[in-house]
């Protein structure tokens, strides 16, 4: 988070003392909470991922289907099966596809909606004072 804003960084090591009392209270489902909450926030990858898996299903689509067509122009194709499978390979990725689509626009909105700046300024210097040109009154 601080990388962006464009402050300079710096590691620094620390031993983490031992907890004097009890145990941690966060559940399992909290910390999944977290850290699925720690990635979509600030990244828009997620949303790329499922549509190249949505691309990934499409193009083995094609392949199975290209497949099923020369099994069934040998005749060794299995009744059934194969047709259903292009189908549902194809509308599921097609289904990715569109997911991957949505996500795309929905990351723009979601920067435009965090309203970061552009621009950041490291140091603001002082303006010169303006001479005024010989001759004009000032």
């Amino acid at each position: 988070m601080t990388v962006w804003t464009g402050f300079a960084t710096k590691h620094l090591a620390f031993d983490v003392a031992p907890r004097i009392a009890g145990t941690s209270r966060w559940s399992t489902g909290q910390l999944t909470k977290l850290a699925i909450n720690a990635i979509t926030a600030y990244s828009a990858k997620p949303l790329s991922l499922v549509f190249r898996f949505g691309l990934v299903g499409m193009l083995a689509a094609i392949v199975l289907f290209l497949q099923a067509v020369y099994s069934w122009t040998v005749g060794i194709a299995v009744s059934g099966w194969t047709s259903v499978t292009v189908v549902m390979l194809f509308f599921g990725s097609a289904n990715l596809l569109g997911i991957g689509v949505l996500g795309a626009y929905l990351a723009q909105l979601f920067d435009e909606i965090k309203a970061r700046p552009e621009y950041l300024i490291k140091q603001e210097l002082e303006a010169a004072t303006p001479k005024p040109y010989p001759g004009r009154d000032a």
